[in-house]
């Protein structure tokens, strides 16, 4: 308002001075130039109104750029405080809700992304304010400059304030949302993995040997599978494993998932092989009971040959009952290799007989006495073995237990059939 009316005031004063400074002046030159009497009066008058002028208009100059000055100051002052309250605005609209899911998540960020965007506006509006500070800081000195120093601290402060807050929402964001994917990536694998372990459990025993290698043909294809969801593991334990690096905030949450994970699909695995070695033992007691099964036919269609008590009645009969013994002989002699395969344990019979060995083992060995009491008696054991100078326990050999193996005998086959 000031400025407005000394822009009038000096616009009047400028125009109608100056007309009337000019007319004084000619009339002085006139008057001067006409030789008059006083000549040398009017010229100090002359002299006198015109520096008079000059000096009014230095004053409205000086007077004009004191306004100015002001003004920019008074609007520094303006706009200083008119920042302040569009940030304090901004850092009230600052939600702190990080979202529930991972929709809500990504949502939530494109939010936050839309009001990063719009700040930069304020951001100009900041930048400009230093600018101005600098400039009447080399204008004013003394309470004048230390105010406006105070001024653009105090925005300055509340500005990066406000940016922190921005930048820590917009972590807090990422890292909830880094955590609902990392817990969607967990719970889809758990429930394949379920899925997977109910399908190894759920199959049907096989009754023969294309049974169980149809089986174990899909539980190859099971393993394949497992197999080709290793990059999906990898990427979900080393996103887990990250979040622990970075000291998310749902650390504890984060590592019982991963523990999780790993165990149960520990647990996927280790039921895998266990169907796979229990396919495997099957298939060889059913390859047993197959070659079994042909033997005892083969020896059971031998069986009236054997028991036949003829002998011939003419030395061609006899002839050619001895090429036909001579044929069996030879069809006897191939089959032997057979039989012998027939003879040697199985896995299965093999793993019943260490069982067996161990549990013969166990009740052999005496009940293990207390610590203390132990203690007490090797001592004892220790100072008799050296009074008598006979050797410690530790230096005697423990003896070793034998075992008979089983075995299915070629008379068995031929008189119970097959054994398994």
């Amino acid at each position: 308002m000031l400025q407005e009316r000394f822009r009038e005031f000096a616009r009047d004063t400028g125009n109608i001075g100056q007309e009337r400074v000019d007319g004084v002046n000619r009339l002085a030159d006139e008057l001067i130039n006409a030789g008059h009497g006083d000549a040398a009066t009017v010229a100090e008058w002359k002299d006198g109104l015109n520096e008079a002028w000059a000096d009014l208009l230095e004053l409205i100059d000086t007077r004009t750029q004191i306004l100015a000055a002001s003004f920019e100051l008074h609007k520094f002052y303006h706009d200083a405080k008119e920042i302040l309250g569009r940030i304090a605005d901004k850092q009230k609209k600052l939600p702190e809700e990080v979202g529930r899911d991972q929709n809500t998540v990504e949502m939530l960020q494109r939010m936050h992304n839309t009001f990063e965007h719009d700040i930069q506006a304020l951001g100009t509006q900041v930048r400009q304010l230093q600018e101005d500070a600098s400039r009447l800081q080399s204008a004013y000195a003394g309470d004048k400059a230390d105010d406006i120093q105070r001024r653009e601290s105090e925005v300055m402060e509340a500005w990066r304030s406000l940016l922190e807050a921005c930048d820590g929402r917009r972590i807090r964001l990422l890292d909830t949302g880094d955590k609902f994917r990392f817990f969607s990536m967990v719970r889809d694998l758990m429930l394949w993995m379920d899925d997977v372990i109910r399908l190894i459990e759920a199959q049907e025993k096989p009754r023969d040997v294309s049974s169980v290698e149809l089986l174990m043909n899909n539980h190859q294809g099971i393993k394949a599978e497992i197999d080709a969801r290793n990059d999906s593991f990898t990427a979900c334990i080393e996103l887990g494993k990250a979040l622990l690096a970075r000291k998310h905030f749902a650390s504890e949450e984060i590592k019982e998932k991963l523990l999780q994970l790993t165990d149960k699909r520990k647990e996927m695995i280790d039921k895998w092989e266990d169907r796979w070695e229990w396919l495997r033992l099957i298939l060889e007691v059913h390859q047993f009971s197959r070659d079994a099964g042909v033997a005892e036919a083969w020896l059971l269609g031998q069986e009236p040959y054997l028991s036949s008590r003829e002998m011939g009645q003419s030395v061609d009969e006899v002839e050619k009952l001895i090429k036909r013994h001579e044929a069996f002989e030879k069809s006897a002699a191939t089959w032997e290799e057979r039989f012998s395969a027939l003879e040697r344990l199985t896995t299965l019979e093999l793993l019943e007989v260490r069982r067996q060995q161990e549990e013969e083992e166990r009740r052999r060995k005496p009940p293990s006495p207390e610590p203390a009491v132990v203690q007490q008696e090797e001592a004892q054991q220790q100072s008799a073995a050296t009074q008598n100078g006979l050797p410690s326990d530790q230096d005697q050999d423990s003896p070793q237990v034998s075992s008979t193996p089983l075995y299915c005998s070629f008379s068995a086959l031929s008189e119970g059939g097959a054994v398994f």
